[in-house]
């Protein structure tokens, strides 16, 4: 997880595991798939408020192993937000295509 806000201070390990672990439950088993049959439509996309603050989370429909996840202040408009987040999944994904990692002998 990256903090893009210099200006903040780096929250604790725990902190980050729980928003990752939202994201996670918000975007895979039973939550999603509830959500995926009442919309007979996939789920990539979840909102969540946590703490006063706004966590918005998108899955690649492409590669579904594949997530980020925005926090932001309370006033933010999380629509943009996640524009921002495709956009940015997309060109994450694009630039691994592009240059795949070769497996290290150990295979990590």
């Amino acid at each position: 997880m990256l903090c893009s806000d210099s200006d903040l201070p780096v929250p604790p390990q725990e902190a980050l595991d729980a928003v990752c672990l939202r994201g996670a439950r918000l975007l895979t088993g039973p939550i999603p798939a509830a959500a995926e049959a009442a919309l007979a439509a996939p789920v990539f996309e979840a909102v969540a408020v946590q703490g006063g603050r706004i966590e918005v989370f998108l899955r690649s429909p492409d590669a579904p192993d594949e997530a980020l996840c925005g926090v932001l202040e309370a006033s933010a408009d999380p629509d943009a937000a996640l524009d921002v987040l495709r956009g940015g999944i997309d060109a994450i994904l694009t630039e691994d295509a592009a240059h795949p990692v070769a497996a290290s002998p150990r295979g990590q």
